[in-house]
This record gives C-alpha cells, structure tokens and sequence, in this order.
C-alpha cells in the first residue's frame, strides 16, 4: 500500500530473543515465517534503557502516522510507549496496542498463550471433531488474527481521517 514500515524490537525482551525457525527456506537460508512476516520492512533493535536507544525510539514516534505495538502481560512496560506519553509525543499519531485481554479490565495482566487467546475467542471452537477435545491450529493464528483485525481497524480510522480532510 506504499507505507514505509520500520519494525522495532526492543534489546532484552522475548521478541528480541527469539526461538529456532519453524520453516526454513533453502534457498534462502531464512526462517520462512520471518520472511514472509517481515519481507520489506526496515528492521531496527534498539535498547530503550540506554540514551541512545531511548532518544531513537523517541524520534521514531515524533516522525509515525500509525504506531502498533504489542501489549500483555509478556509485553515490555515502557513508560516511554504508555498512550500518554505517545500522544504527548506526537499528538497526531494514529497508537494502536493489540493485547491479549486489554489495557484496563481485570485480566489485562493476565500471562497468556496461543491456545488461551483462541479458547476465550472462541476460535478453539472451531479446532477438532466433536467426539475429541479441541485442537488448536498450527502456527500463532490468534497472533495473527489480532494483527489482521488490528490493521483493519487502523485502515478504516485512516480512511475516516482522510474523509475528514476532504471535508475541511
């Protein structure tokens, strides 16, 4: 869709450090899902606890239309990435945080899995036979599912805002 899209991970956290390839592409050398994730996007990992790393990130925000961020439980808590403090950053940036259960209802602190988010989704429901416990598909689909309905969202805000300047 021609956006300039830069993924930040951050030094230290789950992200940054992650496991072995699910699926290798040969002729690549790569970690297909990464690949296929991650394909044209800049890629930077900054350390937010260091001057450096903290004053990167802060200048990544100021310049952003659209920011998406991780939330939950395993999510780093960076005060610096708070609602507040992105709106006070840049106060025309569109701040979206995909979370397992929200930012502020009774089990926003919840530790959460795959197989969780599909069970409370209802998404399990769909997994397996009737005569057998369900069975969760392969591959993080409730990761993904947040992420396409995510952008969704953000896509439909962005064209609101852009019906909105036409009207101006």
């Amino acid at each position: 869709l021609g956006a300039g899209v830069i993924r930040v991970t951050l030094t230290g956290t789950h992200e940054a450090t992650t496991a072995e390839p699910a699926l290798l592409l040969d002729d690549l050398g790569a970690d297909a899902t990464a690949w296929y994730l991650h394909r044209g996007k800049q890629q930077r990992e900054l350390d937010p606890t260091s001057d450096d790393g903290h004053a990167q990130l802060v200048q990544l925000i100021a310049a952003t239309d659209v920011l998406i961020q991780s939330g939950g439980a395993d999510a780093p808590a960076l005060d610096l990435l708070a609602p507040e403090a992105v709106r006070s950053a840049n106060p025309s940036a569109i701040h979206a945080i995909l979370t397992p259960f929200g930012l502020d209802t009774p089990a926003a602190g919840y530790a959460s899995t795959d197989l969780v988010r599909l069970a409370a989704g209802g998404l399990l429901w769909l997994g397996g036979y009737p005569d057998a416990e369900p069975v969760a598909a392969f591959g993080g689909q409730s990761t993904l599912a947040t992420a396409i309905f995510g952008v969704v969202g953000l896509l439909a805000m962005l064209s609101l805002l852009r019906d909105r300047r036409r009207l101006l």
